[in-house]
């Protein structure tokens, strides 16, 4: 069955879940697993529109990480509401300082072994070594006994639970550290598939077939899971339309046509369009450095004609990242720097640039169509734009170098907290560059993270958004949807906060 926006959207509204599943000192007590009525059969088959680039928890992007969802188990899961559940972790405490899992008994590694608290542990460890960013402010972890974990942190870690239903909770076996060649092959599994190396071919397709020590046999809902990443999209269309594949990812041009045909949907508003301003001190292009300047950049986007004429309707026009609902959302923001040429004009007069400037942005193909509507309208108001494509995989290094001022682009709508450790701290990857130091920017950032209680941090956020938006440091176009289109005869095709591709575990065919 499709699910309409609304459904969509308030299935994407995380992070409110995630703070009611953690304001508690008390987490969430799991049930038994749930016993599989019928053996697993049929064949999915799903098309993302990525390759593989590793196999390791550590390493792995979210573009990527569908290929690992069927290997490797986690300690908590999301579920169709993006609240964290339990998983490996049958229950949990968390006040904002200290977590303390408890792993329930039976789960094991695909060649038998226990997962116990020190492999837990060791795989913490070594993530928050490798990985980074998910346990930055953790200051230890260790197991108080064979099923309790304890992590305590000096920090705020405000998406922790989410964190731990993804890359920073998966398990691996720790005897497959060292000796797994993890960009090829996954090592040390966990999860309920194991890939089939003899059926797969690297890079074209991989083949999972069912674990036989997984504990949880209602998640194993198919007898062979196929991903076959097809890059291109009009090869992806025709692949869905010719029956080579069950599950795919197209963009809003094409879905219509193929909802006409009697294909279903599951979407999600899970896609930020924005622009950033990088170069807040006028480093290479003074004008950036005043206000008016970048609230004039705001106002001349027509995000309505934007959510139409580029998105083909499959987009929700908004001045803010995030939407009424969700943690961040600053209602007083609704219609801010709303569309306003004139204005723009004014804006531009006033900080003597009546004349306008010249500006460069860079696109790759994906992001193109959006940033040349962006330089259309900012050439309107006098700011003369011009789009630079670039190589797709090379846009975000040019980038974070310095090369750009402004940064056009989309991205998975993360946790409100995300935004200053890529954008505002010294040492942020965007900032680096550019060395835009506001300190005061900095603490509402941290102000805004610290507390547990969403009403704290929502406070918090007003006050940070209310400056990053209102300055138009930040300027938010609209939330693209991000589109699954499959058969009909494909079931529980399921988006969850941060994914590039639906999670394929679970999803159900011929039935």
């Amino acid at each position: 069955m499709s699910v309409d926006l609304a459904t969509r959207h308030r299935r994407m509204i995380a992070a409110v879940a995630l703070l009611a599943a953690s304001c508690g000192a008390a987490g969430m007590t799991a049930g038994a697993a749930s016993p599989a009525t019928t053996e697993p059969t049929g064949t999915l088959r799903v098309a993302p529109n990525t390759n593989l680039q590793t196999f390791d928890p550590a390493r792995v992007q979210n573009a990527q990480l569908f290929y690992l969802q069927p290997v490797y188990d986690t300690l908590l899961r999301l579920d169709e509401e993006n609240t964290p559940q339990p998983g490996v972790a049958e229950s949990w405490e968390w006040d904002g300082t200290t977590a303390t899992l408890s792993l329930r008994e039976g789960p094991a590694f695909a060649d038998g072994t226990a997962i116990d608290a020190e492999a837990v542990v060791a795989n913490i460890e070594r993530f928050a070594t490798v990985g980074g960013a998910a346990f930055a402010t953790l200051s230890s972890v260790e197991a108080t006994d064979d099923r309790t974990v304890t992590l305590t942190f000096d920090g705020p870690a405000p998406t922790l639970l989410v964190d731990l239903a993804q890359a920073p909770g998966m398990l691996v076996n720790p005897s497959s550290f060292d000796g797994t060649t993890f960009e090829t092959s996954p090592g040390g599994t966990s999860g309920p598939y194991v890939l089939d190396p003899s059926t797969s071919a690297a890079g074209d397709r991989f083949v999972y077939v069912p674990s036989e020590n997984y504990w949880d046999a209602s998640r194993q809902t198919v007898a062979r899971l196929e991903i076959v990443p097809i890059t291109d999209e009009a090869a992806r269309a025709n692949a869905l339309q010719n029956d080579e594949v069950d599950v795919t990812v197209l963009g809003e041009a094409q879905v219509d046509q193929f909802i006409s045909q009697g294909f279903e949907t599951s979407s999600t508003l899970g896609f930020v369009w924005y622009a950033v301003v990088l170069d807040r001190d006028g480093t290479m292009l003074p004008a950036l450095a005043d206000a008016r300047v970048r609230q004039a950049m705001a106002m001349a986007i027509d995000r309505e004609a934007i959510a139409e004429g580029v998105f083909f309707g499959h987009a929700e026009p908004t001045t803010q990242p995030y939407l009424d609902g969700e943690l961040g959302h600053v209602a007083a923001l609704d219609d801010a720097l709303a569309y306003d040429p004139d204005a723009a004009r004014a804006l531009l007069a006033e900080a003597g640039y009546a004349d306008g400037f010249e500006l460069t942005v860079p696109a790759i193909p994906s992001t193109q169509t959006f940033a040349q509507a962006l330089a259309n309208y900012w050439s309107e108001i006098g700011i003369d734009t011009s789009v630079e494509l670039v190589q797709a995989g090379g846009m975000a290094e040019q980038v974070r170098s310095g090369g750009y001022p402004v940064f056009v682009t989309p991205t998975p709508i993360p946790d409100p907290s995300k935004w200053h450790l890529w954008l505002w701290t010294e040492d942020a990857p965007y900032n680096l560059a550019w060395g835009v130091v506001d300190e005061e920017l900095v603490d509402m950032a941290n102000a805004a993270a610290a507390p547990v209680v969403a009403d704290e941090r929502q406070a918090a956020y007003d006050v940070l958004f209310g400056r990053v938006v209102g300055d138009g440091i930040i300027v938010s176009v609209v939330r693209g949807e991000q589109i699954a289109l499959y058969a009909d005869d494909v079931s529980d095709v399921v988006w969850h906060t941060g994914e590039f591709f639906p999670d394929p575990v679970g999803i159900g065919v011929g039935t």
